[in-house]
This record gives structure tokens, sequence and C-alpha cells, in this order.
């Protein structure tokens, strides 16, 4: 499958979800796909079951990513989100610059990760609550997938009530604030963190410990999904 060009993307709608993952259950299967002979032309839904398009954000030029919708999850932007869960579970698709080693009080890992895969599993493995990465293929792509938790932060005592997760890339005068934030304490966070032709990007899934089994399966299946380009 290869990458699509096309304009540039800014990400102003990037800031609305929370990603974030417990380590990994023993005996999980990985997510393995094979890259699909084309895109699905009608990929329009916005409500499942279906399906849908999304995109990259940070990415530019902009990388869409079609995915099958669920019943009950819908598309918005860079997520994909299970319609009325709360806390909020879901999954987003970011080109990542950088992590937060401190999410509540935005301190951002100094010097940034490197470009390739193995840098940023190496940073994700700061964080507390990190399982060890593993080896993945989504869509004929291959990267890695990591696991951590989401501490048990008070928005009190965070900036702006906010624990930052990430940045995207290609971001201007922002400062240090986050383009994702976590939308509760003791989420659960998975990164599958890809290598599309030699850019790396990340697919995000988070959600509560309290998830049932049928949302959980649910990401599964949708990761599964996914055509990238």
């Amino acid at each position: 499958m290869t990458v699509l060009i096309g304009a540039g993307i800014t990400s102003g709608c990037s800031s609305i979800l929370s990603e974030d993952h417990g380590p990994a259950s023993p005996g999980e299967p990985g997510i393995s796909s094979s890259p699909a002979s084309t895109p699905s032309a009608a990929a329009t839904a916005t409500e499942g079951p279906g399906r849908a398009t999304a995109y990259f954000g940070g990415a530019a030029p902009e990388v869409p990513v079609v995915v099958t919708l669920p019943p009950g999850w819908r598309s918005e932007d860079v997520f994909i989100l299970k319609s009325g869960s709360e806390p909020r579970i879901g999954i987003d698709f970011f080109d990542v610059a950088n992590i937060y080693v401190d999410g509540c009080q935005w301190k951002l890992l100094d010097p940034p990760p490197g470009d390739a895969v193995e840098d940023l599993v190496a940073a994700y493995g700061h964080l507390p609550g990190s399982a060890a990465a593993r080896d993945v293929s989504v869509d004929g792509f291959r990267g890695q997938r990591v696991r951590y938790r989401v501490p048990a932060y008070n928005p009190k005592d965070c900036r702006e009530g906010k624990y930052g997760l990430l940045q995207e890339d290609h971001l201007v005068g922002v400062g240090e604030a986050p383009s994702l934030w976590a939308q509760s304490p003791n989420r659960h966070n998975e990164a599958w963190i890809l290598d599309v032709e030699g850019t790396r990007l990340v697919i995000l899934a988070g959600y509560p410990p309290s998830i049932s089994a049928q949302d959980r399966a649910d990401i599964e299946t949708i990761i599964g999904s996914v055509e990238i380009g």
C-alpha cells in the first residue's frame, strides 16, 4: 500500500481524546493484517457499521487511513470513538514528534526521540507502567506495539487540568502544549508504532480499566481492518 501525497494538515482537532493502555495481558494476540489491494472507494461512513476514513494528525503530506466501524462506533477527524462511552474509549492516529515524561506538568522528553520506530519505543520505555514492546504488522507495515498505564493523577494538580500524552509533528508556536491528553486517571494506553514507507506513524488506543470484553474485541477488530494510504 502506498502512502498518498496530499495537502499538509493542521491538527487543531487533535486535543480531544486520551490514549492510554496498561501492561499487556498474557497470551493476547498481536494484530497482523495483510495490505489491501486498494483502499475502499466508499469509505464515507461516520457511524458504524460501515467503512470510515480518518487521517494521521501531524502528518505532512496528509496520510489517510480507512477502517471498518463496528456498530456503536463513529469516526471524527483523527479519532475513532465508541459512542457514548464514559470514560471515553477510542483509537487515534498521529505522526508523533514527542511524548511527555511528566504529563501533568507537560514536561516533554528532552531530547525528543529520533525518527525511527525503535526511538519512539525506547521513549515509551521511560513511562511508568510500560510493558515490553512486541513486533506487529498492520496493513503489511511492520512495527512494534507498546503498552503503558496513565498514573492516578489529580487534574487539579496538572497544567490547565490536562495530563499530556503527546505532541504531533509539524506544530509551530505551541510551546509545551499537548496535541492529545488523557481523559481520566488510570487509563490504559496502547501504541502501534509503524514504519510506513520510511515515515513513523502511530495508532493509539485508550480505554479505562473497566472496559467490556466486547469493546476490547472491537478495538482489535478495528486495528485489524486498517488500510493506510
